[in-house]
């Protein structure tokens, strides 16, 4: 699920936009969820910046939030941008080996003071900036005033900087983190890396500010505030379950990830690692729950749902589930995470677009939720969700009202998430079906609304402008003989002229 197991109308998708935005975080230190991870490839640079903050847009590097005040009355902002300038690009008037000038110029103003920045430390806390990992030759510089700070480091042919705003103290945290990603060579190619990504190549996972410690070693965590940290590619992974059972997940979760690139693919690079947690039992994931909702939790029904597996939480951009087993479902726990993982993926990379119909919504994270085979090409089909449906249309009918779901309602039963599911199979599997999701997920990235986009790019063209009640119904009959006929069931092969489009070649 996204955001409720209940009947959700997204028509107050912007209720509970304002629901989200205004929840105000605790500190999540205690909770292990201290810090998100920053990485921007092309430039090589790395660093976390704390949970109460968000990024604004996931490709500008503009990160802002509120946190607690110090003295617990109130709320404070605290934000940072990441910027990076090739030396040659500088104006004439600017010298590069005038680390001031440098900074001036990046920040467009003054600082009350300029300080040397020791970037390698002997402290164990910071090897990502021990002299034997960190690239050589780097120089910085910190120029700080009452409430702003910048941290400039020169490295290789480029200026990088991290400016941060508001008085915090959680600012050396994220300065402190800053690091100069390195090469390495892992399954003979080589990978820009941070460190803690190097540790987990190791088999390694991280237990504490610059600690680590074999995999092989390492007992499974009693209690969530002494889970252990993982980072892979593309993924920042927090959890407590046995290391035999989540190194598994990690290629699961990267396997899925190159699969929706190419079926949803997206322009430009990522700049945030996608932020997963993983509980081992449902009492820890209640705990979160409580935590990161507070009064809120109620509408979600995190601890009275006794079926909910899993949740995005569009607030922290992150995803939460456990591996305890939920009731009344068959649903395995590396299915429930991919599926809160399409989530997650959707909407970071639509440029966080609420307004996706809620039965798609949870169609697409079922169509997807198995993973793929043959390098992403295809779709593995929800197989059980199909034989259960099959069933229930036996006994039932058709589960929901195709008219309401064409307006963006969403869904309640928990059949009905196969029955979305079937809705999207039968239209990507119709001509010209994939091209159409092509146009639509290219429309949420430019925040079109979702369910218009939706009406006009496959409703119109099935049903007409002005769909009938006959109409819908004769949709509706057509997807019970889908599934009964057992197409819904099969692989979906994504078209080789959209697949070499998706992959840029």
């Amino acid at each position: 699920m996204w955001t409720s197991q209940a009947l959700i109308n997204m028509r107050n998708a912007s209720i509970l936009l304002l629901l989200f935005w205004g929840i105000q975080l605790c500190a999540l230190d205690e909770m292990r969820m201290a810090d998100r991870v920053f990485v921007d490839r092309e430039v090589g640079i790395s660093f976390r910046f704390p949970y109460e903050c968000y990024m604004r847009n996931p490709f500008k590097g503009d990160i802002g939030g509120r946190a607690k005040a110090d003295d617990g009355n109130g709320y404070k902002r605290m934000g940072y941008h990441f910027t990076s300038r090739l030396i040659a690009d500088l104006p004439e008037t600017i010298d590069p080996e005038q680390l001031d000038q440098v900074v001036d110029f990046i920040a467009g103003h003054g600082f009350a003071e300029y300080k040397d920045y020791k970037y390698y430390r002997l402290d164990p806390c910071f090897p990502h900036r021990h002299r034997n990992w960190a690239p050589k030759n780097i120089e910085a510089r910190f120029a700080f005033s009452d409430e702003a700070g910048l941290l400039l480091i020169k490295h290789g042919d480029r200026f990088s900087a991290l400016y941060m705003q508001g008085d915090d103290d959680r600012h050396d945290r994220v300065m402190n983190s800053l690091e100069v990603m390195k090469q390495v060579e892992h399954n003979q190619k080589q990978q820009l890396v941070t460190w803690n990504h190097h540790q987990t190549l190791k088999h390694y996972a991280i237990t504490g500010p610059g600690e680590s410690e074999p995999l092989k070693t390492l007992k499974r965590p009693q209690k969530w505030a002494d889970a252990y940290e993982l980072e892979t590619e593309h993924f920042h992974v927090t959890t407590t379950c046995t290391p035999r059972f989540i190194m598994s997940r990690l290629d699961h979760l990267e396997e899925m990830y190159q699969g929706l690139r190419l079926w949803l693919p997206y322009d430009e690079s990522e700049k945030i690692k996608y932020e997963v947690h993983v509980c081992k039992t449902k009492k820890e994931f209640h705990e979160i729950g409580d935590f990161l909702y507070g009064d809120v939790n109620k509408l979600f029904n995190v601890r009275t749902n006794s079926t909910l597996g899993g949740f995005f939480h569009p607030q922290t951009r992150a995803l939460y589930t456990f591996t305890d087993k939920v009731k009344h479902s068959k649903m395995l726990s590396k299915v429930r995470l991919a599926h809160e993982f399409v989530h997650q993926y959707t909407y970071i990379n639509s440029h966080y677009n609420m307004s996706v119909p809620a039965w798609f919504n949870e169609g697409i994270a079922v169509f997807f939720e198995e993973g793929f085979r043959s390098n992403g090409h295809k779709v593995v089909p929800t197989s059980l969700r199909m034989r259960l449906l099959k069933q229930v249309y036996k006994q039932q009918g058709f589960l929901g009202d195709m008219e309401k779901y064409m307006q963006g309602y969403g869904i309640g039963d928990v059949h009905q998430y196969g029955e979305a599911y079937a809705i999207v199979h039968q239209l990507l599997n119709q001509e010209g079906g994939q091209e159409r999701l092509l146009e639509f997920w290219q429309g949420l990235g430019n925040r079109q609304s979702g369910i218009t986009l939706f009406r006009n790019i496959f409703v119109v063209p099935k049903l007409g402008a002005a769909p009938t009640k006959d109409g819908y119904q004769e949709w509706e009959q057509s997807i019970q003989r889908y599934v009964s006929s057992g197409r819904a069931a099969k692989l979906t092969t994504k078209k080789k002229a959209l697949l070499v489009s998706a992959a840029g070649e």
